[in-house]
């Protein structure tokens, strides 16, 4: 039942929200649309093909695929995607959900009835686990489930540990929470330093004894550091390279992260889908076990030193969610991104576990303490009524199953209390989950199928696969009416297998952000980057070869003739260039100078006539053109973090010595200068690109992305070649076999000096810390193996 009732309530709620197969409805909402799907189709993709490889130029213009497999996609669960068609990717991502919930159902059952000896409906408060209010707000982040599947069975790992000295299910278990989803993986490292305090606390025992559980506590978790060093070393080097890397002395200030809110989240409904991003800590458990936790510390029969224990564990449990400093130390030292108190599930699953002992020994409830929570619990929630602006219809709904609860465990016998309590119980879990999926605007599976196979289509009708790489660029929306939530396509390459710009992940290379925002294109935060601005040098430059157009009519496919290459050979120069601050005109300016040292000026200042303000933010400007060619507007915006970018906006091709007038939008009249409002001068943009296609690199796939080929030829004191890959210490180039040196050179690009003549240049990619982790982990396996012998050989000569 523990494992069959949990799916079976979601499947219930899904169905009353009309989704896939009881509608056409999906679960393209949030990061599950933009980032969870497009990741675990290339994950199929990539298994499916054969060609598994640790480098992805679908990730922007190309990174290290291994922090993103690291954080999403190891789950074993995730292999059920390998049984649909990529175009029903959104179907398996629910299949997928309802497996890890009716999992954790599974293992929380199993950890009431091995650790706590509960016999007594197990299944209940593991149903009650499976949809606690975490899930209920977070099961579309699907690669957190896992954490829930397997926390149990490391709570009942340690507790053999402590009580029988046997570890194997503690290191086994917490080894694969680690794997499965290392950001949890840490958590849930620190969770067992506070259950170690408890569980020694809780019993009295000697210091020697003390001292020997926590020495074999320390000894696994190195071993089980070592064990997983394979991943966590190169995940960490990989996410060394984000912009998620720097500490606030804010984020310690001693301040509380919540008020009264916190109340309303023990009730139904606490928060929904519209609050994800900002809200108090889920912890939904139901009225049952709120009272049954608290009514644990009543328990007159219960040892104080246990009692004590417990309230000190759960106390900090809260101070975790509470205090500032301590929440964030549980968040690997950062501020969440949204989606916050992820540490919540230690919480809920202590609650749980308590309420769960608090029923296997209690039949009779004392009607004074069971009032007096009762009456508490309800009064914190009309409190929140009187202090917050929310719905009342939940807050109500939420005192009736108090008074329910109440009534039922203080008059009803044992029979009716079971079968009111068990009817009960689902019933609210099940209405907590759909009042927090309120406000979802969820996908259709319909179009979403339709359009992808469109999509799809019209990127293999590009250039084969067999000739040099290539980039893509998709302009408009592809799945239109697959999403009602914006969609910006930003990772489209990875969920149509093609070489893109365009990322939305939180394992993005600061450096190749850097460039992008250094060439006027869009990006809203640290976690993503667009193909939205730039100019046709610019997206020549990045080889993007194929614009794919989503129109009225379907797609269109627009052929670019002057992409240049996977790399180009100059000089050395370009390992010198700095680029400007809010100045995308002139860092374009540098390149192209860089490149060809002896041509024109390619972005010329047009001539201001007049401005006039309209409207608010609005201006009419008249201006005059100093050549035939594109006009770009370089627009200020700031980012999500507050910084000042710019964003080169491509008005229309002009004439020479033309006049013309433009409404734009600016937050003055000083950023509608000349300095503002170029002119791309095509007469000089063709000839240089002349020049330039004639020292262009083309490279070969091999392997995969993480092995690359091509052939070139050094032109004097040319004998630099730029690669547009981003600069990574994993890549390593040869030259007719001789290994070269790499370099950094047009702020983040990978080079290399050549000698001079011909050149059949390779590049293989291999991720920083891979093989040094993989050493580490082989040295884990020996210990744990010296250890399995030497145990083994002591008990042979024991018997």
């Amino acid at each position: 039942m523990a494992a069959l009732i949990p799916p079976l309530l979601v499947i219930l709620v899904w169905a009353t929200k009309g989704i896939f197969p009881f509608g056409n409805n999906n679960l393209l909402v949030s990061d599950l649309g933009t980032q969870y799907v497009p990741f675990l189709t290339e994950m199929r993709r990539q298994l499916l093909s054969g060609q598994l490889s640790i480098y992805s130029f679908s990730l922007g213009l190309g990174d290290n695929f291994f922090p993103v497999a690291a954080y999403y996609l190891i789950s074993p669960f995730n292999l059920v995607s390998l049984l649909f068609r990529p175009e029903q990717m959104p179907v398996a991502v629910e299949l997928i959900i309802l497996l890890k919930i009716s999992a954790m159902g599974l293992t929380f059952t199993y950890y009431l009835r091995n650790a706590w000896q509960q016999t007594r409906q197990t299944w209940l408060f593991a149903v009650v686990y499976a949809l606690n209010g975490f899930v209920a707000m977070n099961f579309y982040n699907i690669m957190w489930l896992d954490a829930l599947v397997w926390l149990p069975l490391v709570a009942l790992g340690m507790k053999n540990m402590v009580t029988h000295g046997k570890r194997r299910l503690f290191l086994f278990s917490l080894t694969v929470t680690i794997f499965c989803n290392y950001y949890l993986g840490y958590m849930t490292v620190l969770f067992t330093g506070c259950y170690l305090c408890y569980l020694l606390w809780r019993k009295e025992r000697t210091w020697a004894a003390s001292y020997q559980v926590i020495k074999t506590y320390l000894k696994t978790m190195v071993q089980i550091v070592l064990l997983a060093c394979c991943l966590l070393l190169p995940t960490f080097l990989g996410m060394q390279k984000t912009d998620k890397t720097g500490i606030k002395a804010s984020w310690f200030l001693p301040t509380p992260e919540f008020g009264v809110s916190f109340f309303k989240q023990m009730g139904i409904s606490g928060s929904s889908y519209l609050q994800r991003l900002d809200h108090a800590p889920s912890v939904f458990v139901g009225s049952l076990v709120v009272i049954l936790a608290v009514l644990y510390f009543f328990e007159r029969t219960r040892d104080k030193r246990e009692k004590i224990a417990a309230f000190l564990l759960a106390g900090f449990f809260f101070l975790s969610l509470w205090l500032r400093p301590l929440n964030t130390i549980w968040h690997l030292m950062n501020r969440p991104a949204g989606f916050p108190y992820r540490n919540a599930i230690f919480l809920i699953f202590f609650t749980i576990t308590l309420a769960a002992r608090q029923w296997q020994v209690h039949k009779k409830f004392d009607k004074a303490s069971t009032s007096l929570v009762a009456g508490v619990f309800a009064s914190l929630l009309v409190l929140d009524i009187l202090l917050t602006r929310t719905d009342i219809f939940w807050i109500v709904l939420s005192l009736v199953g108090i008074a329910i609860v109440t009534v039922s465990l203080i008059c009803l016998t044992e029979k009716w209390r079971k079968l009111v309590l068990l009817l009960l119980t689902p019933c609210a879990l099940a209405a907590n989950l759909y009042g927090s999926m309120a406000g979802m605007d969820f996908g259709n599976q319909v179009n979403y199928e339709k359009e992808y196979y469109a999509a799809e289509k019209a990127v293999t009708i590009t250039d084969q696969k067999e000739i040099p790489s290539y980039r893509i660029v998709g302009q408009g929306s592809f799945f239109k009416q697959a999403y009602k939530e914006e969609y910006n396509g930003y990772n489209d390459g990875l969920l149509l297998g093609y070489e893109g710009l365009t990322l939305y992940s939180s394992t993005l290379n600061k450096q190749t952000r850097h460039f992008f925002t250094s060439m006027g294109y869009y990006s809203k935060n640290v976690r993503r980057i667009s193909a939205v601005g730039g100019t046709t040098f610019s997206d020549s430059l990045l080889n993007v070869r194929y614009y794919l157009k989503a129109t009225n009519n379907g797609m269109r496919t627009e052929k670019n003739n002057n992409a240049l290459g996977n790399g180009l050979l100059t000089t050395a120069a370009a390992q010198k260039i700095v680029y400007q601050s809010h100045n995308a005109f002139d860092n374009q300016e540098k390149v192209w100078h860089t490149l060809l040292p002896s041509s024109k000026q390619l972005f010329q200042k047009t001539k201001i006539l007049a401005v006039k303000q309209l409207k608010g933010k609005d201006y009419l400007v008249k201006l005059s053109t100093p050549a035939a060619g594109t006009l770009y507007y370089a627009q200020k915006y700031y980012d999500e973090n507050g910084h000042e970018q710019q964003q080169l906006k491509k008005l229309r091709k002009v004439g020479n010595s033309q006049v013309y007038e433009f409404r734009l939008g600016a937050s003055s009249q000083n950023e509608l200068t000349a300095n503002h409002l170029r002119v791309l001068n095509q007469h000089t943009y063709s000839q240089g690109i002349t020049v330039l296609q004639k020292r262009k690199l083309l490279l070969e796939h091999r392997s995969g992305s993480s092995r690359l080929r091509g052939h070139i030829q050094t032109e004097g004191n040319r004998s630099t070649v730029v690669f547009n890959i981003p600069f990574d210490t994993g890549w390593s180039i040869t030259s007719n076999g001789k290994k070269l040196k790499t370099k950094q050179a047009l702020g983040s690009f990978l080079a290399v000096n050549l000698p001079q003549g011909a050149a059949k240049i390779t590049l293989r990619y291999v991720a920083p810390g891979s093989l040094v982790g993989f050493l580490i982990t082989i040295v884990g396996i020996s210990w744990l193996g010296l250890d399995w012998f030497l145990a083994r050989k002591k008990e042979i000569k024991r018997n």
